[in-house]
Order: C-alpha cells, then sequence, then structure tokens
C-alpha cells in the first residue's frame, strides 16, 4: 500500500519546533511519526529567514512548474507501468505458445 504524502502548514512546522525547543528532537519526530532530518532542515530553514520561511508562493509561475512537475511525474509513472506490463505480456505469450506446441 502506498503512503501519501503529508503536508505541514506554517503554522505546523513553528509549533513542531517550538515544541522540539522543549523536547528531544528524536523524542518529538517519534511522536509525530516525522523523520528528524525532515525537522532539522526545518529548523535550518526557519533560521536563516524566520519570517519568510515557508511562505506561500502564489505567483503564477510556480504554480506553472509545480503542474507541470506533477503531470511528469504522472507521465513517467506510466511509462514505468505500460513498460512493465509490455514485458509481463511478452511472457505470457510466449508461455502460451509454448504450451500450444506441447498439445
Amino acid at each position: 500500500m502506498r503512503r501519501t504524502r503529508r503536508t505541514f502548514s506554517r503554522a505546523d512546522k513553528l509549533a513542531l519546533l517550538r515544541e522540539a525547543e522543549a523536547n528531544p528532537m528524536a523524542q518529538v519526530c517519534r511522536e509525530h511519526d516525522i523523520d528528524i532530518t525532515l525537522l532539522s532542515k526545518w529548523k535550518g530553514e526557519f533560521s536563516q529567514n524566520p519570517e519568510k520561511a515557508w511562505t506561500e508562493k502564489t505567483d503564477p509561475d510556480s504554480q506553472i512548474s509545480l503542474k507541470i512537475a506533477r503531470l511528469e511525474r504522472i507521465i513517467g509513472e506510466m511509462y514505468l507501468e505500460n513498460r512493465f506490463l509490455k514485458k509481463t505480456s511478452e511472457k505470457l505469450q510466449k508461455q502460451l505458445a509454448e504450451e500450444r506446441k506441447k498439445r
């Protein structure tokens, strides 16, 4: 079963960082089921620029880029599925042909 990617709002990230200041990072990560490297990344992003960290990108170019990336990912998945199905079909056709020869 495929796990869906979770998204965290700016408020969620700030709350987790505040919690990590009071408690060990490993404990916070276990409680919220996130990777410690993700929390460390958020900490670094926030320390570099607290005001602009995780602000929403609303310019049209970035939204188009995100949509293109999403569609390219879907195309890649479909390509892999198609390739798998073709190989499986070829194998099944060979098996069927061999079974017919045996009869």
